[in-house]
């Protein structure tokens, strides 16, 4: 039987019909978070101008210090991307466990939530095919109890000697006639 088995356990008579019914449940799991923090923290930088004291080939004082401080101004910029880049790293490793552990729980429970819910669905589908097997069953095993029975009848009346012996079948139905004296 597709989806299932029949065993027939002459000993006892009995018939035993068994419906299964799989599927495969899949389900996922997600787990998102905004991570929000602060870096501080102190970030020094050395940059240094040259300049000439006559201001020889325009390279005066304020020329020196105003490269000075955007030599300084780009690396404490770059110092500071850096220090973000590290600050969040951290963060994100410190709550991808967490976030893993939760996903995994997440899809943990809408797993035994969808397998429960097929679980019953299947348990019905699996009852309904097993009330129709067994239907089928017992049809077949009256089917073969009728011709037996018909069979016993006819060959009773035929070695007791009966006479105007009439075997008609319609369908389910099996009339059996005949004359014997006794």
């Amino acid at each position: 039987m597709p989806g299932g088995y029949v065993v027939y356990r002459p000993q006892s008579g009995e018939i035993e019909i068994v419906a299964e019914m799989r599927e495969e449940v899949e389900v996922e799991g997600r787990a998102a978070a905004v991570l929000e923090g602060t870096t501080s923290g102190t970030i020094e930088t050395d940059a240094e101008g040259r300049y000439y004291d006559d201001g020889w080939r325009g390279r005066t004082q304020e020329r020196a210090e105003q490269e000075a401080r955007e030599q300084a101004d780009a690396g404490l910029a770059e110092l500071t991307r850096q220090r973000i880049r590290e600050d969040r790293l951290r963060a994100e490793q410190a709550r991808e466990e967490s976030l893993r552990a939760e996903a995994t729980a997440a899809a943990q429970a809408e797993l035994e939530s969808a397998a429960r819910a097929r679980r019953v669905d299947l348990s019905a589908q699996a009852r309904a095919r097993l009330d129709q097997v067994s239907a089928q069953c017992r049809a077949a095993v009256h089917r073969i109890l009728a011709l037996s029975f018909r069979d016993a009848i006819l060959d009773y009346a035929q070695r007791n000697g009966a006479e105007n012996i009439q075997c008609v079948e319609s369908g389910e139905i099996v009339e059996i006639e005949f004359d014997i004296d006794r």
